[in-house]
């Protein structure tokens, strides 16, 4: 008897976990998991994008070895090439190589950091959401403590664009770092500028937004609201209402867009470039219509809660997307009860964001069943 396939397209956080539980719960039966990817054979946790770049976590605690995650999971054959297709109707995946017959299919492909049209933005600043942007972030701030050491005069003036997890954690593990540099803390200045009325919006608790702008301004961050960045050039921003932020560095965490790949496969997309799914997370045709065999997760996935409610941009709304997922697979598969698939559902994730070393906070968005907090992949 053929085995039936499920197919993973993007082998970062949310494949990772959906392929993982998978493979546990389908151990003993002839389910097999092909996992995708676009070249790579790590995967990087970018929960701690914001701790590498401050140099508080060594780097190596963002990169994940694809091969050594999955080696002893028999279930799961990683594949690392990138799809560029899919078609729903004949339930086929491609890659450069090959085409896949799938029975079951999920898209986890992921975001990049968009500079939405703003002039000088990709010329200027350093996007955030990568490795590569950590890493850049790093040697800019080791270069400049080295050299205030030195010279007290110096003056490094940095910006953050976007006020969302990102930029937040960001700000905050600057505000922690400028003050164990054996340099006088104001030889760092920070400002935050964000489009939205508040800090971290996706969260949707007003108190949790005002507990994160209190933390950062009570630790000298500058918070300017409610403006858009209009120009970046080397050595300023532009604000929307005609003010000037004179800068050194710029650090862009602003505009995740989902990746281009879903634009021509016939599904909802959102105008950021996001799948639209339902609250099963299983993915939506243009005309609103679910597939039954196809979901989302992860920053790929647009999702609402009673058409109101989002899931931000946090490992912990991944492995919940993920847990709804397994659970819709499973039931559908006959491996587990009506009770089993509906009691993810019945659950709102909880969320932290990190203030550094000695804070975080929690959302907890009217939560019947706590979903603990994700472990890094072993």
């Amino acid at each position: 008897m053929p085995k039936k396939i499920i197919a993973i397209a993007g082998a970062g956080l949310a494949g990772v976990y959906i392929a993982s539980r998978l493979s546990r719960k389908l151990r003993h039966t002839d389910y097999q998991i092909l996992l995708f990817n676009d070249g790579s054979e790590d995967m990087t946790l970018q929960s701690v994008l914001p701790q590498i770049a401050v140099g508080t976590v060594k780097y190596q605690a963002a990169l994940y070895n694809l091969k050594q995650i999955l080696k002893h999971k028999k279930n799961v054959e990683f594949i690392n090439q990138e799809v560029i297709d899919v078609d729903f109707d004949r339930n086929i995946l491609m890659t450069r190589l090959n085409d896949y017959q799938f029975d079951y299919f999920v898209a986890a492909t992921g975001s990049f950091v968009s500079d939405q049209g703003i002039p000088g933005a990709l010329q200027h600043a350093t996007f955030f959401n990568s490795f590569k942007g950590a890493m850049s972030i790093r040697k800019k701030l080791t270069d400049f403590v080295n050299l205030a050491k030195k010279d007290s005069s110096k003056q490094l003036n940095l910006a953050i664009v976007g006020g969302g997890p990102s930029g937040v954690e960001l700000a905050a593990e600057l505000a922690n770092f400028k003050k164990h540099q054996h340099i006088k803390p104001t030889q760092i200045a920070v400002t935050l500028v964000n489009a939205d009325q508040v800090l971290l919006p996706s969260l949707t608790q007003p108190e949790i937004s005002q507990k994160a702008k209190d933390f950062l301004t009570q630790n000298g961050i500058e918070i300017i609201n409610d403006v858009r960045v209009i120009g970046v050039n080397d050595s300023q921003l532009t604000l929307e209402n005609g003010q000037r932020i004179l800068t050194d560095q710029v650090y862009w965490a602003a505009g995740l867009q989902g990746q281009p790949i879903a634009n021509h496969w016939g599904l909802a997309i959102n105008e950021d470039g996001q799948i639209t799914v339902d609250e099963h997370f299983h993915i939506l045709t243009e005309n609103g219509n679910p597939l039954t065999n196809a979901f989302a997760a992860g920053n790929i996935a647009a999702f609402t809660r009673n058409n109101k409610e989002g899931l931000p941009q946090l490992a912990l709304a991944i492995q919940y997307a993920g847990n709804i997922i397994v659970n819709q697979m499973l039931y559908h598969f006959d491996e587990a009860d009506s009770a089993g698939k509906n009691a993810k559902e019945k659950s709102s994730p909880r969320y932290f964001v990190s203030l550094g070393k000695s804070s975080r906070m929690v959302s907890q968005m009217l939560m019947v069943i706590t979903v603990p907090l994700v472990s890094p992949p072993v």
